[in-house]
């Protein structure tokens, strides 16, 4: 009996230490860091978000924001027009008075005295817009849903995007918000996301290449809740379809969302979130969207 015990126990040891994995402590990241949020809107005002990364010695400190003593540079390559802020609009957004153009090269230099200095440059592309969103009303599994088909031109050369669908309804006593549809369009396969007969998930957004369909006119099925379903006097019914053209950094930072979300920290590897910032963290990227809105 005593023998019987000890094997399971010693098996116990062996599962459990099996378990267990030894990372060398990074002496780097010990060190604060700046983090630069920017994910810029190609038709809109510049904005930048200033932060410092929380430190394993500091997890309590919750004040991460920098609103003081940076100086934010950003310089457009095309003309040369050089911009500098170094007080922040509101909190540690940082606003700038020109608006983000299309096809253009910006360069941002954020510098502190308490952090090593950090930069990245990003370069706009061109809107991909809508041309048509097809929709049609069906019951799935006994559910109310609405069929919407994505039509779109993809340019020649590699591009990017994002789809999102937001469904709403409400009238005097009820309102419903709805941004989780499925696409189970190959061009937007994602084995993360899909269950054992390879349906997707529902989920906010979907992002993907054009490596399937380069140059070409592109459908792209996908089906959500659909809220005129219950039309009635004084209801308020609309569903939002969004087409964003992203760059190969913005691409990258979505896709690292997605990954993460999709990823659980016990039995993997904690999943880094896409950086395009030199000597720091964050993000500086650019986006442009095109809506259909049906009501």
């Amino acid at each position: 009996m005593k023998v019987i015990k000890f094997i399971l126990i010693l098996i116990s040891v062996v599962t459990f230490a099996s378990c267990l994995k030894e990372v060398d402590y990074d002496s780097e990241l010990s060190k604060k860091k700046l983090v630069v949020n920017a994910l810029c809107e190609v038709g809109q005002p510049m904005t930048i978000q200033i932060e410092r990364t929380i430190t394993f010695d500091n997890l309590n400190d919750s004040n991460n924001k920098i609103t003081s003593g940076a100086t934010i540079t950003v310089t457009n390559q095309n003309t040369g027009q050089v911009y500098t802020q170094t007080v922040p609009t509101v909190e540690n957004f940082y606003d700038f008075p020109f608006t983000v153009a299309p096809n253009t090269t910006y360069t941002i230099v954020v510098a502190h005295p308490d952090y090593e200095e950090v930069s990245s440059t990003m370069t706009t592309n061109s809107i991909v817009p809508i041309i048509s969103v097809d929709t049609i009303s069906k019951l799935s599994d006994g559910e109310p849903k609405l069929e919407g088909v994505f039509t779109f031109q993809d340019p020649p050369g590699k591009n990017y995007y994002l789809i999102r669908v937001a469904t709403n309804y409400s009238d005097s006593t009820y309102s419903y918000s709805n941004s989780s549809f499925v696409c189970n369009d190959i061009s937007v396969g994602n084995s993360l996301n899909q269950d054992l007969f390879g349906e997707n998930y529902g989920q906010a957004y979907y992002v993907f290449s054009d490596d399937l369909f380069e140059g070409q006119v592109k459908e792209l099925k996908v089906e959500t809740y659909n809220p005129f379903y219950w039309q009635i006097n004084g209801s308020f019914n609309q569903v939002e379809y969004e087409l964003v053209t992203l760059n190969e950094d913005s691409y990258m930072y979505y896709k690292s969302l997605i990954i993460q979300s999709y990823t659980d920290p016990t039995f993997s590897e904690p999943t880094k979130l896409y950086t395009n910032i030199l000597n720091g963290f964050g993000i500086f990227a650019p986006f442009q969207s095109d809506k259909i809105i049906f009501e």
